[in-house]
C-alpha cells in the first residue's frame, strides 16, 4: 500500500533515531520504521549524525510510504520514497547507515 504524507520533526519531546521517521497523518502523528535500516540509537556512536543524514533528506517534504506491516513496537514499517522518487532507505545505506 502506498500513502502520502508530510515528514516532521519529533512533536513529543523524543528523539528519534535515523531509522523512523514522523510524518503527519491527516491530523496525527504516525512514527513510521524505515524498512531494512538499523541506525544508531540515542547514545550510541554516530546517533546524531544518523538522525540528521535522515532528517536532511525528508525534513517538511511530501513523502509517500510503502507499508510493509508493523513491528514489535506497533510502528508502521515501510519505504520511504522522496518527492523526487528516491528511495530514502536505499540512500542511507549508500551513506552507510
Amino acid at each position: 500500500m502506498f500513502c502520502r504524507y508530510h515528514c516532521l520533526q519529533s512533536r513529543r519531546g523524543r528523539d528519534l533515531n535515523g531509522d523512523t521517521l514522523e510524518v503527519l497523518n491527516g491530523h496525527h502523528a504516525e512514527r513510521i520504521r524505515l524498512s531494512g535500516i538499523d541506525c544508531p540509537e540515542k547514545g550510541q556512536a554516530l546517533d546524531k549524525r544518523a538522525k540528521q543524514a535522515a532528517s536532511t533528506l525528508a525534513f517538511g517534504k511530501e513523502v509517500t510510504i510503502q507499508t510493509h506491516g508493523h513491528d514489535k513496537h506497533r510502528r508502521t514499517l515501510g519505504d520511504v520514497l522522496l518527492p523526487d522518487g528516491m528511495n530514502l532507505n536505499q540512500e542511507l545505506v549508500k551513506q552507510g547507515w
